[in-house]
Order: structure tokens, then C-alpha cells, then sequence
């Protein structure tokens, strides 16, 4: 899914690493979540970014890009034939 896709707020903020969702809910109920200023009333609010959320104040920055890491056995181990115990 793209940052530019309509989300609830939640887990945009959850991918920021703000906090948990059900935390962020919680966070919303006690009004520390605005956007432009006017605290959100909401957990169903639907944004594409973040762009002026703030949360206790502070402007939210937006999630860094996922990064993806492929672990696979060497070419070496490959091409190596298992050793038969001699009988």
C-alpha cells in the first residue's frame, strides 16, 4: 500500500513509529492529536499524508521507506556436496 492512499490516521501514525494503534485511539480520545491545529474527534479520520498532524504539539515526520533484506545461503554452501559418513 502507498503513503498516498487514503488511511485512517492511526495507522499512519503507527507506521511513523508514534506509537501502537489502539494507543493512538486512546491518544485521540484525549485530544493530543490535531491536524492544523484542531484537535481530531475521530479515530476514523482518513488522511493520504501526514503533512500538518502534530501530536502533544509537534509536527509528525513521515515514515521512512521499509527496507526489505533477502538472506540466502551462499553460492559457496550451494555447490558443496554433503559429506557421507564412511561406513
Amino acid at each position: 500500500m502507498s503513503m498516498n492512499e487514503p488511511q485512517r490516521i492511526a495507522k499512519l501514525l503507527a507506521r511513523a513509529g508514534i506509537a501502537s494503534r489502539r494507543e493512538i485511539e486512546r491518544m485521540i480520545e484525549d485530544r493530543r492529536i490535531a491536524i492544523d491545529g484542531v484537535p481530531i474527534e475521530t479515530p476514523a479520520t482518513i488522511l493520504t499524508s501526514l503533512t500538518g498532524v502534530t501530536v502533544d504539539g509537534k509536527p509528525v515526520a513521515p515514515p521512512k521507506a521499509a527496507k526489505l533484506f533477502w538472506a540466502s545461503p551462499s553460492t559457496e554452501s550451494l555447490l558443496r556436496r554433503p559429506k557421507l559418513p564412511s561406513c
